[in-house]
């Protein structure tokens, strides 16, 4: 499996969702169910890589002010959310998470999440499904990625004081505080 396999996979569910995340993973666990064994630990390894690279804090900011917050847990399930919009979309955010403004579903209400456990381990649950074993004789052989510092930002920008991380969103995040400032 290449990158763009990855991201095509991504992409194909996407499209086929209709925005919907729970159809979107639906389709791409089925996807995935057809992979070979070894496609769907490159498939994982390609998720993690992008998931670890993703660990930024500005990005972590963007999560912050679209959900209300954003605890660790939550910035694993934003990054997850992210990665699922594809990879146009996942590499703008990269760059500029701002420009996730630009993707947010019209039609998203106040308690929309902008998040996605689900496909942090939709390639696991493939591979049970596929080959009968558990779980973990596939992340055995899964690829671990380090974060690279000087990606990491200042992780402490972003507090458990969400009055004191919001006066910071205006100016740091224009388009995205327009639609969820406080």
């Amino acid at each position: 499996m290449t990158a763009n396999e990855f991201w095509n996979i991504i992409e194909t569910a996407h499209q086929h969702s209709d925005g919907d995340q729970d159809t979107q993973m639906e389709t791409l666990e089925t996807a995935l169910e057809e992979l070979e064994p070894a496609d769907l630990i490159e498939f994982q390894n390609f998720f993690n890589e992008a998931h670890t690279n993703s660990y930024r804090a500005n990005l972590w900011g963007a999560g912050f002010l679209m959900n209300g917050g954003c605890s660790d847990d939550g910035f694993d399930y934003f990054r997850g959310w992210v990665i699922a919009q594809g990879r146009s979309v996942f590499e703008a955010a990269l760059e500029n998470p701002d420009s996730l403004a630009d993707v947010i579903p019209e039609d998203a209400e106040a308690d929309f999440e902008f998040e996605n456990e689900d496909i942090l381990n939709l390639a696991g649950r493939a591979w049970e499904a596929k080959t009968g074993l558990e779980s973990e004789e596939f992340y055995a052989q899964v690829k671990t990625y380090r974060y690279e510092q000087d990606k990491l930002g200042d992780l402490e920008l972003w507090s458990t004081d969400g009055d004191a991380d919001a006066q910071k969103c205006p100016a740091i995040y224009p388009k995205l505080w327009a639609k969820f400032g406080w």
